[in-house]
């Protein structure tokens, strides 16, 4: 990207999320999803960008862009790969500030699938708090991706404690 990098902030974030919302219009179904959403939700990590999903077309050439007001990332990701089952108009989300956020539920799946990484880490572990805390019901095969090896390799490295995972409802 030839604009120059700026500080990124949680204003910033917010505000760039506002920006895809408003340019993608109330009648088109999106979510925000990874680190973003999590940072949205009121998570810590600090992300330098935003990943929108939805059921839109975009050029190949367009998928990534700049919030020109702060500098903040924009990953388009259509067709939308970041969680399991196909996003629509149906998928759950919840609003954060006027901005629709996949379900903490379908992040937490998404996060697992990856978790290789200690940023996914740091975020399953914030997940997995935001489900405590905010009463959030998980039932069988809501969460696929959150194995066994996954939680132990989680545990392992610390990102995430063992008994925030049985809290949350995991066994172990």
């Amino acid at each position: 990207m030839s604009h120059p990098r700026r500080n990124i902030t949680r204003a910033s974030t917010q505000a760039a999320a506002k920006a895809v919302v408003i340019a993608l219009g109330d009648d088109m179904p999106y979510t925000i999803v990874g680190g973003c959403a999590c940072r949205l939700l009121d998570g810590q990590r600090l992300t330098n960008d935003i990943d929108a999903a939805g059921t839109f077309t975009i050029e190949p050439r367009t998928r990534h862009t700049q919030h020109a007001a702060t500098g903040v990332d924009i990953d388009v990701r259509a067709p939308a790969a970041l969680f399991r089952g196909a996003f629509d108009a149906g998928t759950v989300t919840v609003a954060v500030d006027g901005v629709r956020v996949l379900h903490p539920r379908l992040l937490l799946d998404a996060k697992a699938s990856n978790g290789k990484k200690i940023t996914d880490g740091a975020d399953i572990a914030f997940l997995l708090r935001y489900i405590c805390d905010n009463g959030v019901e998980l039932g069988p095969g809501d969460v696929p991706n959150a194995s066994g090896a996954l939680i132990a390799y989680t545990v392992e490295r610390q990102w995430v404690s063992q008994d925030l995972w049985v809290v949350a409802g995991f066994g172990i």
